[in-house]
């Protein structure tokens, strides 16, 4: 294409490219120098002109990056933080995974500032300050000092690291509330499309939009049965069910009941009990909720190496497939297929791929190491898959 006056019309922004500059700086040249000057790429003149085009080429995707921080469908970074508070909401900042955990020893063994961690000691969680009460135990939150996804199963948490006397042992009975990284562009944008909806044109799509500004607040589905019989998951007549991970338990209760119609039912296992809000009048019901249970899956992935393999390509691997099997939506299966293709396109060149599936069985899938089979996961309404790097083997055949 011939190079052409930057402009911006009813289509949008347009910029000459790279190419288009450098052929028509080559063209002046010559215009003022003559037809006859030598021009090649391994010409002075040529280089000059292709330093030129260059600096036009940076200035240009300055110019087109600034114009599409303009509107949040195309936004990035800082412009999209300040595009977000339009809508009144900002992008979520990472949270802290925590676990409530059971400390055991001498009674009156004052705890100020502990920290324990797994077998590995590779992440420190910090407890609360406490005193060994006379029954010589007692549960306590403990919060891990490092942002993220950080992950502890049940019974794993089980090191004292800073040693106090009186305190014998610690452990967590159940798998910690996972925390999560700083929100990343694409999620903000798909939150924020939500929260649009809260003044939206159904009550359910409110209800939606409400949850899904809530502060720390990350994963979340809201169902509704609006039938005269319990559905497949169990949710009772004309009810509404909202599995909520993250963010305060009252402001969720509060929410949902200030977004659902009146006399439709609320279902969970989690419950909270509605105070003053809005223009509450008489006995209000209580609202529940669930907050997800979280499903192991473990992966094993069979390959095999080709030119270009190198060691790094394995951990990689995992880590793509554990951070994707993370972002699953609640009650969303774990797909092999989709699982063999990101493990696949880590591999630079898929033409010539560093390595291939086995053709047999390349994906396995369990929800204990122990029995793995060809089959998808299919996960409950009301929980979501979670996996560390730890869970995917990656076997060479």
């Amino acid at each position: 294409m011939a190079y052409f006056k930057p402009n911006i019309d009813e289509t949008g922004l347009h910029l000459p490219t790279y190419q288009d500059v450098l052929d028509y700086l080559n063209e002046r040249t010559r215009a003022i120098f003559g037809t006859d000057i030598y021009l090649e790429p391994d010409s002075q003149d040529y280089q000059a002109n292709a330093e030129v085009a260059d600096l036009w080429s940076d200035l240009a995707n300055l110019v087109q990056l600034t114009y599409n921080n303009r509107a949040i469908q195309t936004a990035q970074g800082v412009s999209l933080d300040g595009l977000l508070k339009i809508n009144g909401i900002k992008r979520l900042v990472a949270s802290y995974s925590v676990a409530v955990v059971t400390i055991e020893g001498t009674a009156g063994t004052r705890i100020n500032g502990g920290l324990i961690s797994d077998r590995s000691g590779e992440y420190l969680w910090q407890l609360e300050n406490t005193v060994i009460p006379s029954s010589g135990a007692t549960d306590l939150t403990a919060t891990c000092l490092t942002a993220g996804n950080i992950f502890a199963d049940a019974g794993t948490l089980v090191k004292i690291v800073s040693q106090t006397n009186g305190w014998v042992s610690v452990t967590n009975k159940a798998n910690a509330i996972v925390g999560k990284p700083v929100e990343t562009d694409p999620a903000a944008k798909a939150r924020q499309a939500v929260s649009t909806a809260r003044p939206g044109k159904t009550v359910l799509v409110g209800l939606i939009g409400g949850i899904a500004e809530i502060p720390n607040v990350q994963r979340y589905r809201v169902y509704e049965n609006d039938t005269n019989i319990p559905d497949a998951n169990g949710i009772p007549e004309h009810s509404v069910c909202c599995v909520v991970e993250g963010g305060d338990a009252d402001t969720i209760g509060n929410e949902i009941y200030l977004r659902k119609t009146p006399g439709c039912g609320t279902y969970g296992d989690a419950e909270v009990i509605i105070g003053e809000v809005g223009e509450v009048v008489g006995e209000v019901p209580p609202i529940r909720f669930f907050r997800p249970d979280y499903v192991p899956i473990f992966v094993r992935i069979k390959i095999q190496q080709r030119t270009g393999f190198v060691d790094t390509m394995e951990a990689e691997a995992k880590a793509q497939v554990a951070s994707f099997i993370n972002s699953l939506d609640i009650g969303e299966a774990v797909s092999a297929s989709l699982i063999g293709t990101l493990a696949q396109s880590i591999t630079p060149d898929l033409r010539s791929p560093a390595f291939t599936l086995d053709p047999v069985t390349p994906i396995l899938l369990g929800t204990d190491a122990s029995s793995l089979t060809e089959s998808n996961i299919n996960i409950n309404f009301n929980a979501a898959a979670q996996c560390t790097s730890a869970n995917v083997d990656v076997v060479y055949v």
